[in-house]
């Protein structure tokens, strides 16, 4: 099983992470990265390559007295949803 993780971190002060398929932030498997959600809607998207057939874990974390509920989603490279955990 392999891990991704990504955490938000209140120090940024713009937005640096792109909400769409456009977007240039990567994170390699195994590894983590951290954002800003920045508003309410904010969406943060990561380029991350997967393996057919490898169980994955994803996991976020928000910064000390945050309120974030995140919504994390898997998407394709074309942005359609493959699975998603709003709970």
């Amino acid at each position: 099983m392999s891990t991704v993780g990504v955490k938000e971190i209140a120090a940024a002060s713009a937005d640096t992470v792109l909400g769409t398929a456009a977007t240039t932030s990567l994170i390699a498997v195994n590894n983590s990265a951290s954002s800003k959600i920045d508003k309410a809607g904010d969406q943060d998207w990561w380029k991350v390559t997967l393996s057919t057939g490898t169980t994955y874990t994803f996991k976020l974390n928000a910064a000390s007295g945050s309120s974030l509920d995140a919504y994390p989603r898997l998407l394709n490279s074309s942005g359609t949803q493959l699975q998603a955990n709003n709970n």
